[in-house]
């Protein structure tokens, strides 16, 4: 009895915290990622809608297998015909390309874990925008290469 309630104290404890956290962020002045102008968030809300926003002027289809780019009025791209791989389907939040890649590369590599929520919270975005899509069962990064590693 007296362990389930130390849990429950110490989960709301956490949560307090948590909050308190979020709200002192938001005090501090931050700097987007991308641009560098003063935001309280990782990136400021142009960036936001410049680069994750699937409306984009330049937005393109995606094979829904690999998440390659294909024609408008493809849903698969000719190489997942032809040989189909081992998995269902890619979900992207962006293309990895500058400036984006370096978001990337820092949260991978420079250990920059304030990306990791946002970051997050924008695959989350791209499964539930996907049609016909539910929540995949498993979710997995893509490891490095023993060479890249080395």
């Amino acid at each position: 009895m007296h362990l389930k309630l130390a849990h429950i104290l110490s989960k709301n404890i956490l949560f307090r915290a948590q909050q308190a956290l979020r709200e002192a962020t938001r005090c501090f002045p931050n700097s987007c990622q991308l641009c560098g102008i003063e935001t309280h968030d990782i990136l400021c809300a142009e960036c936001v809608n410049q680069f994750f926003t699937a409306n984009q002027p330049n937005s393109f289809s995606r094979c829904q297998i690999c998440a390659l780019p294909v024609l408008r009025q493809s849903t698969t791209c000719g190489t997942c015909i032809n040989k189909p791989p081992a998995f269902d389907a890619t979900f992207v939040a962006c293309d990895y390309s500058a400036p984006l890649d370096q978001l990337i590369l820092s949260l991978k590599f420079g250990h920059r874990l304030a990306l990791a929520p946002m970051m997050a919270r924008l695959m989350a975005q791209s499964i539930q925008a996907a049609p016909n899509t539910s929540w995949p069962d498993v979710i997995i990064p893509v490891p490095l290469s023993k060479e890249r590693l080395a």
